[in-house]
């Protein structure tokens, strides 16, 4: 947002410059004699060749995709452990070799991070809307009080609501009469 435009005509505001005045140089368009080069699909049928370049890339990029996600999986499986994970995903049984070659290795892994929505990644272990509103009913009926009112906070902010539901009093007195120690 820019800032609300000030009077330059008299002494006080003389310094200021003016928020919407044009930047200094050319303007690229109708207003200068540069051309816009703009760039449009093939107009053509695509020969053979193209198309078997076409598919060899995205058996590449799926082949990336996989690789990545069977990183993040044997990643989860060593704990965490980066050379362990590595060493599962290439199928090197030195460790050593592939402590050397840590940086090439995690390079080449992660190449197939863009291959891979994080949408479908959600979906795929089970963290997807549906999975968070799972977890977050079993908090706002946990006999912990302050993790229900946390999960309710949540609640909220999801369903775009801000106002408060009501006082802390009020939610303790409904929580311990639901779990029967009123």
């Amino acid at each position: 947002m820019l800032p609300a435009v000030r009077s330059t005509g008299h002494k006080r505001g003389a310094h200021e410059k003016d928020a919407y005045e044009t930047l200094p140089g050319s303007v690229p368009g109708r207003a200068s004699n540069e051309r816009i080069v703009k760039q449009t699909p093939i107009q053509r049928d695509l020969t053979e060749a193209e198309r078997a370049q076409q598919l060899v890339l995205r058996n590449e990029a799926q082949a990336l995709g996989d690789r990545y996600n069977a990183w993040l999986d044997a990643l989860i499986a060593a704990g965490g452990d980066k050379i362990l994970a590595l060493a599962q995903v290439f199928g090197i049984e030195d460790m050593a070799e592939v402590r050397i070659r840590q940086y090439e290795l995690e390079t080449e892994v992660r190449r197939g991070q863009g291959a891979s929505e994080v949408g479908e990644l959600l979906e795929k272990n089970d963290l997807g809307l549906a999975a968070q509103l799972r977890v977050l009913r079993q908090w706002t009926y946990s006999p912990n009080a302050a993790a229900s009112i946390n999960a309710l906070k949540i609640v909220g902010e999801l369903a775009g609501e801000q106002r408060e539901q009501g006082s802390f009093e009020q939610f303790l007195r409904l929580s311990k009469l639901q779990t029967g120690k009123a």
